[in-house]
């Protein structure tokens, strides 16, 4: 009987299959690892924009002057959110005793073409 020195072909197959469903495991996972990264950009950067949304309303006591327009929120005619974001649905509701709600939702782009949204509200005092 002879000695085998080496592998043989179906040993090698074999090898090969299993690397190739360990690499592929592998990729699929960074994929997944790069849209959660660019989802999660995308929320700090609509949590950060719409705090200030909701900050440059609160100083503007004059609603009159607060509106949206084509997803550009605008205070006096000057636009205020950035062009990542896109504003809607802007509403004003006096609660009475001085109160009133400020909402509007903001819409924004990931990096991956996706569209993530949120709701942001306020309530603030009106001055007498």
């Amino acid at each position: 009987m002879k000695k085998q020195n080496g592998f043989a072909l179906v040993e090698i197959m074999i090898y090969l299959a299993l690397f190739g469903l360990l690499f592929s495991g592998l990729f699929c996972a960074a994929v997944i690892i790069a849209q959660n990264i660019g989802r999660n950009d995308g929320q700090i950067m609509l949590a950060q924009e719409g705090a200030f949304l909701l900050a440059k309303i609160e100083m503007e006591k004059d609603i009159s002057l607060i509106k949206a327009e084509n997803g550009i929120l605008k205070i006096n005619g000057i636009a205020l959110n950035n062009s990542q974001t896109a504003a809607g649905n802007l509403e004003f509701k006096n609660l009475g005793n001085g109160l009133m709600r400020a909402s509007f939702v903001l819409n924004a782009k990931t990096g991956q073409g996706g569209i993530i949204s949120h709701e942001f509200f306020t309530t603030y005092f009106l001055p007498k």
